[in-house]
């Protein structure tokens, strides 16, 4: 496995759920969920932006940040759903469980990154 690769798959398992874990300390209210909201839309025009200056430039290391801003999106987005959801769970055992679901699901990139490895492998 290369560099990049071990750095990424490190930051997926471990980063991701500790980004996710630390969104999760704000209130179920409506300005978290619309500040959540806007975090998403800034994350996904950044990543436009990125993609758009990747097209005109050589492929390098900065090809990845369209990436990263999506995932830091895919992570918010997580834990606003379940900010927004945990309010409605009835008991301590539906809420960890739906904060279990979260935790896990900040890992999903990383076996797209790697379906994509495998097909152009």
């Amino acid at each position: 496995m290369s560099g990049a690769l071990v750095s990424a798959f490190g930051l997926t398992f471990v980063g991701g759920p500790l980004l996710f874990a630390a969104l999760l300390k704000a209130k179920s209210r409506p300005p978290i969920i619309a500040l959540l909201a806007s975090v998403i839309i800034v994350l996904m025009l950044l990543a436009m932006q990125q993609l758009a200056q990747f097209q005109q430039h050589s492929a390098d290391l900065g090809a990845f940040r369209p990436l990263v801003f999506l995932w830091l999106a895919w992570i918010v987005a997580i834990a606003m759903m379940v900010i927004a959801l945990r309010p409605r769970m009835p008991t301590d055992w539906a809420q960890r469980r739906l904060f279990l679901i979260g935790l896990l699901s900040t890992t999903v990139p990383w076996f797209g990154l790697t379906a994509a490895q495998m097909v152009v492998n």
